[in-house]
């Protein structure tokens, strides 16, 4: 098994697959967002905020904002995305791509802002299992522990 680096900034064709590993007919049009497109969207919705326990100004990432800003620029297209009541073909616009489901915003991140390779992504949501308690004993009170 080796690491696979998206290695160019050309845009590539992902396809969306449900929980059995079935395709969609959707396929997207993606591109990586680099360092530099990270910083610079950044910057555009980090504003000055006054922080009220430290009594001096910090910046504060308006995340919502930044998140659909990378979001529409990481989406360069698609094909197969249609009106849920009328089954119209929708254009590929900023506020459509901002009305998307969160798990596919969430893939798309991930992709291209966390720049993973798309089989690696499906390879790690097969693996994921359910959680479990990797202990039966009660965890220690805070006045018992060491670290309080």
């Amino acid at each position: 098994m080796f690491i696979q680096l998206i290695d160019t900034d050309d845009a590539f064709d992902w396809t969306p697959t449900d929980d059995t590993g079935t395709l969609y007919d959707s396929v997207f049009s993606l591109r990586l967002v680099t360092d530099e497109v990270d910083r610079e969207l950044r910057a555009r919705h980090t504003r000055q905020a006054w922080d009220k326990k430290t009594h001096r100004a910090i910046d504060k990432l308006d995340e919502a904002a930044f998140v659909a800003d990378v979001i529409d620029y990481a989406i360069l297209g698609w094909t197969g995305v249609k009106a849920a009541r009328t089954g119209d073909e929708l254009a590929c616009t900023t506020a459509l791509k901002a009305r998307l489901p969160e798990r596919w915003k969430a893939e798309i991140l991930r992709l291209c802002a966390g720049k993973e390779d798309g089989d690696v992504v499906a390879q790690a949501a097969q693996e994921k299992k359910p959680s479990a308690l990797t202990s039966s004993s009660k965890p220690t009170p805070a006045r018992m522990s060491s670290v309080a």
